[in-house]
């Protein structure tokens, strides 16, 4: 969560638009001012004290052969009455089993479970929202030994030396110190990198080192930067490299003497012995190029149902509102192309009159007609160039009856026009490319939907796409895709162009410019106005003992050591995995070291460097002590991705369950071995592992059955393998509010100026879903306000202005039309609150109910409860433990 930033937008307004979203005037900014600093996400499990003891369930007398009856360490759980629980959901009589649509267990399952295990008792991340004390949250000082905030918290970072943890987490936070005792473990060895995450307003910005001609200091063996966790020997003559121990002479014109402590006495006016994260200025020979300008191509389909759909009218509306808000204005060049079946450029050099249209029909050999300069130009310099096209292509083409569109032509000819100096191509497409290069069949065949031979879906059936990606990187041009199709688009194949080159697949299936246009206009905003770093190259750095075996994330790798992108922004992540070589020492600490080289908005050359120094362990009680469960599911979720292209899914949805047993029995073998056989012992630090384990295979990426299309798979695919840590909490385990049981405090202005009371949160279950209740769930990408058949109308009054359900139609419901009650002013924070914890991604505010055409997307994301073949979260925790046991068979 944070505050507002420089280039940050938050959410717009709550509630649907009413039409065509409108771009905000020229003299306002394109989207809302962002919120302030808000409370954590409150269905996020807040770790115990170090010293709190394992979670562990006792095994009553035996019971039924469905799973392993479980209860608490101090007692069993208590048996809660016969039937369904008081607050569940009936549903109507024509689906007597569940909700409409919804697979439900089996009774005789049901009552089982139920007569076992007390779901009130089993661990889940609930609780009462975080208390934010001052302003930023919880301060953390990065060396200070103990573990890094809940990703999806509020806090402050504190630099000690060690990077701050939205930069780089660990997925454990002492370094094992050799293969065997990580392999005893079967934690995953690896971390998370956001190289370019956004700060809280109230965390100091990264300083800037400026050496000259120079450059940074390096050590002359392994070329890692100087940091703060170098040694200086011989009166400051020398320095030992932390990660691979060499001792290099300091140079002579960045000698200091050391302290009575062995310190350099300049340590604290130096952010590179000081700090954990820092950017040093590029010095010409890090260079081949001199550094560019930022470029955006935006490459518009005027198809038949681009325009009929209001696709085309919207991106023009968005792209006009956004130039005023293009960083480094001064410098930034822009350029417009659109496509059918023909492409045409448009010269908006500032000497020519009008602006030119020139069609280039030739879509097998596509070029560029005329030279860089004229197609894309100065921001500034020909503004009124830019305007008055944006203003006429919407009637130029409003009659387009064209049903087909070359997209691969206008792929490549966005190519061979960014070849001489890189940059970002945006390109809009609605439909299967059917014309010119790269012309793509429709291959989708529901009958391979839940089969082995569905993953043939998953690769792509031509190598146009990657090879291009491949060239567009070579050349420095990043491609960001908006897919707008109402029917297949092979996203498997035409993803490469985003997935290789350090850019990202936006995903609207069916484009309805009423229901989208917002989040289009957002997601445009948001990718222009974030930090964004072309040409860069990063490379991790570990210490001798350890390696980097492989990398995760949207890029090209040249070798074996580097990833490139030709651009890399700060809403994405990547993995990288790690690998002993040989033991390491105890006494010392084991150092990490990520180096981003990038050319910044404003032209500079940079090169930031993040770096975690942390304990070495011999122990297996400590590696479990200090395992960070929300960044190891992040690390799984991003293997896994990689395995599915490879192997059925449902192999890798097995490993899941494998990974979560082998933990687990690894910490009931080696660190409770005194507690019963009976009992099913959870590490506090993975006490949620089943649960989240058991909610990964109910999510969009990983879910079984036949009703997940190929490309929405596909593209959940290619968002997991760039996401956030603080963004896949909330995916894994949504969070779900009961509005109609609002305590008086929440949404009210808290004690601490600029943030407001968070609600607590109940369990993502039917269990707790209410016929007469009203209940908001966001899972980090949608955000539901589900209305039960018998609420309260009164309260459905005050919140949206209406009270009457006797249409169905859940779209008449916002809480815009309910504006003025204390009631409606209260959710509106609390929606305005979450949505600006999650500044990367636009999550539109849909109200549904019961028959609604939402309301399975709502029921889908009850997690806990038994979904189609999926076990609930009660059994998937006897499925776990019977595991377990057999381990000992």
């Amino acid at each position: 969560p944070m505050g507002t930033a420089q280039g940050q937008f938050s959410q717009p307004p709550v509630g649907p638009p009413t039409g065509l979203f409108q771009a905000p005037p020229m003299n306002a900014p394109p989207g809302p001012p962002s919120q302030p600093p808000v409370g954590p996400p409150t269905g996020l499990y807040q770790a115990p004290p170090m010293g709190a003891p394992p979670t562990s369930f006792s095994q009553p007398p035996a019971g039924p052969p469905s799973g392993p009856p479980m209860g608490t360490a101090q007692g069993h759980f208590s048996q809660p009455p016969v039937g369904p629980p008081t607050g569940l959901y009936q549903p109507p009589s024509t689906s007597p089993n569940g909700y409409p649509g919804q697979p439900q267990a089996s009774p005789s399952t049901r009552s089982r479970s139920a007569a076992r295990i007390d779901p009130e008792q089993i661990p889940r991340p609930l609780g009462a929202p975080e208390v934010i004390a001052e302003h930023g949250g919880k301060r953390y000082q990065t060396r200070s030994g103990t573990m890094p905030p809940a990703a999806g918290s509020t806090f402050c970072a504190i630099d000690q030396g060690n990077c701050n943890p939205r930069f780089m987490r660990m997925t454990v936070n002492q370094i094992p110190q050799d293969a065997a005792l990580l392999n005893t473990s079967f934690i995953p060895l690896g971390l998370v990198i956001q190289p370019l995450a956004e700060l809280s307003q109230y965390e100091d910005p990264l300083q800037i080192v400026d050496y000259g001609a120079d450059g940074p200091v390096r050590c002359n063996r392994c070329k890692a930067y100087m940091n703060p966790h170098m040694t200086f020997i011989e009166g400051g003559k020398s320095y030992v490299c932390n990660l691979c121990n060499m001792t290099n002479e300091v140079p002579r014109a960045y000698h200091c003497s050391l302290d009575e402590f062995g310190q350099r006495r300049d340590r604290m006016e130096r952010p590179e012995l000081s700090r954990g994260s820092y950017e040093f200025v590029a010095p010409s020979d890090y260079s081949i190029r001199p550094p560019q300008p930022p470029m955006y191509l935006f490459v518009l389909d005027t198809s038949f149902y681009a325009i009929t759909s209001g696709l085309f009218r919207q991106s023009i509306a968005t792209i006009k509102s956004v130039l005023d808000y293009v960083p480094s204005s001064e410098t930034a060049r822009v350029g417009i192309m659109t496509y059918d079946t023909s492409l045409a450029f448009y010269n908006l050099k500032k000497t020519v009159g009008d602006p030119e249209m020139l069609i280039v029909s030739s879509v097998d050999d596509p070029f560029a007609p005329l030279p860089l300069e004229s197609l894309v130009v100065n921001v500034n310099e020909s503004r009124d160039k830019i305007d008055a096209l944006l203003d006429k292509l919407p009637l130029l083409h409003q009659h387009s009856k064209t049903p087909h569109a070359c997209f691969g032509s206008a792929a490549k000819a966005a190519y061979s026009l960014l070849e001489p100096s890189g940059g970002k191509v945006l390109m809009f497409y609605s439909g299967l490319p059917s014309y010119g290069l790269g012309v793509l069949k429709n291959r989708e065949d529901p009958k391979l939907y839940g089969t082995d031979k569905e993953k043939a879906l998953f690769s792509a059936q031509d190598e146009f796409y990657s090879k291009l990606a491949s060239q567009c990187t070579s050349k420095q041009i990043c491609v960001d895709l908006y897919c707008c199709s109402p029917t297949y688009s092979d996203l498997a194949t035409v993803g490469s162009l985003s997935g290789m080159t350090g850019g990202q697949v936006f995903y609207y299936p069916g484009f309805n410019a009423i229901r989208d246009g917002e989040k289009l206009h957002y997601d445009i905003v948001r990718n222009i106005t974030r930090t964004t770093g072309f040409e860069a190259v990063m490379r991790v750095r570990c210490s001798t003992g350890l390696r980097v075996v492989d990398y995760f994330g949207n890029f090209t790798r040249h070798g074996s050591s580097d990833v490139d992108m030709a651009a890399v922004d700060s809403d994405k992540s990547f993995v990288v995995m790690l690998k002993h070589d040989d033991k390491l020492s105890d006494t010392r600490e084991a150092g990490i070291q990520c180096a981003l080289l990038y050319t910044s908005n404003t032209g500079q050359r940079r090169i930031r460097v993040h770096n975690l120094s942390l304990p070495i362990t011999n122990t297996l009680s400590n590696l479990f002590r200090y395992a960070d469960l929300d960044t190891i599911v992040n690390v799984q979720m991003r293997r896994s991705v990689q395995a599915a292209l490879q192997q059925p899914l449902s192999t890798v949805r097995e490993s899941f369950i494998t990974s979560c047993v082998n933990m687990l029995y690894a910490y009931r073998d080696h660190c409770a071995t005194s507690t019963s056989a009976g009992q099913l012992i959870l590490p506090e630090s993975l006490k949620l592992l089943p649960l989240f384990s058991c909610s990964i295979l109910k999510s969009p990426a990983f879910r079984s059955g036949g009703e997940m299309h190929a490309d929405e798979r596909t593209f959940w695919w290619m968002l997991t393998n760039s996401m956030p840590v603080y963004l896949s909490v909330p995916l894994i385990y949504p969070r779900v509010i009961a509005l109609h049981e609002l305590p008086e405090d929440a949404g009210r202005p808290s004690e601490v100026e600029g943030y407001i009371n968070m609600p607590p949160t109940v369990a993502a279950s039917s269990d707790k879903v209410s016929a007469e209740g009203v209940y908001l769930m966001e899972d980090g990408y949608h955000m539901f306000i589900y209305v039960g058949a018998h609420a309260n109308p009164q309260l459905l009054q005050e919140l949206f202005g209406s009270s009457s359900q006797n249409s169905g139609d859940f779209s008449q419901f916002s809480l815009e039309k309910g504006q003025g009650t204390d009631l409606n002013e209260r959710v509106s924070s609390i929606v305005r609150t979450i949505q600006s914890q999650r500044p990367s991604v636009y999550m539109q505010l849909r109200v549904t109910g019961p028959r609604d055409v939402l309301e399975m997307r709502f029921l889908s994301r009850l997690i806990e409860d038994k979904i189609g073949p999926e076990m609930s979260y009660v059994d998937f925790l006897c499925h776990v433990h019977k595991l377990i046991q057999a381990k000992y068979e």
